[in-house]
């Protein structure tokens, strides 16, 4: 009777070794840009959802001030400077949350710590409802807020990063919507 030999019946050879891995590196090469894709749309509906909050803070501030969005700087008002504050206020945060390195003023997909949203110059101090074309009048965008200045109201529209969120960036318009646009819409940040 033979008896079969211990290196032989249990082991794996070279080539199944190599295919198993080779098999192992294929699958993880389709999954990494699937994961990547993955996290970057998430970052972009947590944009989104930053941006939807802060145009609630806005139209809470306006509900309380005469229907009148909030200008960018208010050195009439003690304690209350950018209109990051404002719109704080509107939602029941401390009027300084802006300045958190992490939150709401915090684009995800941004490589600054500065605050990620920008508004429009277009309409600080503008009361709401006298604005024209509400659903295409972009209010704030997904930009760089460092100054607090706001979108130029005019070519090149200064303080935009329309490339944050792969091929475009998030916009709240007046109506209160936020859209995701790979052009900046220019129409919408002309003066009123």
């Amino acid at each position: 009777m033979k008896t079969p030999s211990p290196k032989t019946e249990n082991a794996f050879t070279l080539i199944e070794i190599l295919v198993v891995v080779g098999i192992a590196l294929i699958l993880a090469a389709l999954a990494v840009p699937a994961v990547s894709r993955s996290l970057e749309s998430g970052k972009k509906a947590q944009c989104m959802n930053n941006l939807r909050q802060i145009g609630l803070g806005l139209a809470n501030y306006a509900n309380e001030n005469e229907g009148k969005t909030p200008k960018h700087w208010d050195t009439d008002s003690a304690g209350h400077e950018p209109w990051y504050d404002w719109a704080c206020d509107g939602l029941g945060l401390a009027s300084d949350a802006w300045r958190q390195p992490k939150g709401l003023f915090r684009c995800p997909a941004a490589k600054t710590a500065v605050p990620n949203y920008t508004m429009s110059e277009a309409l600080k101090g503008s009361k709401v409802l006298m604005v024209t074309n509400a659903s295409m009048r972009v209010y704030v965008a997904d930009g760089d807020g460092a100054s607090s200045s706001g979108i130029n109201d005019s070519a090149p529209f200064g303080g935009l990063d329309a490339k944050r969120h792969g091929k475009g960036a998030n916009y709240l318009f007046v109506d209160g919507h936020v859209e995701y646009l790979t052009a900046i819409p220019t129409n919408g940040l002309t003066p009123l």
